[in-house]
């Protein structure tokens, strides 16, 4: 069974992500590089990139909006875990990959793609673990 308690936590958005990545919270800059990977690799701008903190724990949300403003993706980073899991936009309850310490312990993708190792074209996202 997957432990995704996280999902339906209470949210809170980050507005200026630039003061955020200022701040001198530990994971700042390993959160910087998430978003920063998750633009290049979705080919999207800087303002398509929403961050959020949810409930009282260290676990953050990153929402990535494709030009047409619709969600492409939403990842999850829980460092305590050093955990990584990526939804697709259109279907936000179940995972379609988790890494845990840069291992992908879940994959839900169809079995030709897991063929074809499709979870290696999102590695870059991972080497932030």
């Amino acid at each position: 069974m997957l432990d995704l308690e996280y999902l339906g936590l209470p949210e809170k958005y980050i507005e200026d992500k630039d003061d955020f990545y200022r701040s001198g919270i530990t994971e700042a800059t390993k959160i910087r590089s998430l978003c920063s990977t998750c633009q290049r690799i979705f080919v999207t701008r800087s303002s398509n990139i929403r961050l959020y903190l949810l409930g009282e724990k260290d676990i953050y949300r990153v929402d990535v909006f494709g030009g047409d403003k619709r969600l492409i993706a939403q990842l999850y980073y829980l460092p305590k875990q050093l955990r990584l899991d990526i939804f697709d936009g259109e279907n936000p309850g179940s995972p379609l990959f988790i890494w845990k310490s840069k291992k992908c312990i879940y994959s839900g993708v169809q079995k030709i793609l897991k063929t074809i190792k499709v979870e290696s074209l999102l590695l870059p996202l991972v080497s932030v673990l």
